[in-house]
């Protein structure tokens, strides 16, 4: 009421007061600016870091595939060869298989024939003793 007595409305008059709260946000989110800025150049750095390791990997693999071009006619030569050893190999392998079991029919053979042999032996010195033919022996 005015001293008059008349209900009059006044406008109201500016207070600036630091409050805690309001400093406290404004720094925190000053903070998160600057921590975002130094975020954002460390990811630029490290984008400019990476580009330049592609850009090495690019040129190491394009020298890799004109090596693999040179190379490949000489990794056909050896496929070949290979191929040529591998058979060559299984042949001598059948070979000395055939070779194992010539000798086995061979080594059988002998023994066959060693024990007949032996049986003709004794049949002929059983006859021999049977006839008496002592000097026949002196003979051989």
């Amino acid at each position: 009421m005015s001293d008059d007595g008349n209900h009059a409305m006044q406008k109201p008059t500016w207070r600036f007061e630091y409050n805690l709260n309001t400093l406290i946000l404004i720094g925190g989110v000053m903070l998160g600016l600057v921590g975002w800025g130094v975020m954002l150049q460390e990811v630029r750095g490290s984008l400019a870091v990476h580009d330049e390791a592609i850009a090495e990997l690019r040129s190491d693999v394009a020298e890799l595939v004109a090596t693999d071009r040179l190379a490949e006619p000489q990794v056909a030569d050896l496929r070949w060869r290979v191929t040529a050893l591998e058979a060559a190999a299984k042949s001598v392998s059948e070979a000395q298989r055939e070779l194992a079991k010539a000798q086995q029919d061979m080594e059988r053979t002998i023994g066959a024939l060693a024990s007949d042999v032996r049986v003709t032996r004794e049949v002929v010195q059983r006859i021999d003793r049977q006839l008496g033919d002592e000097p026949a022996r002196g003979k051989r």
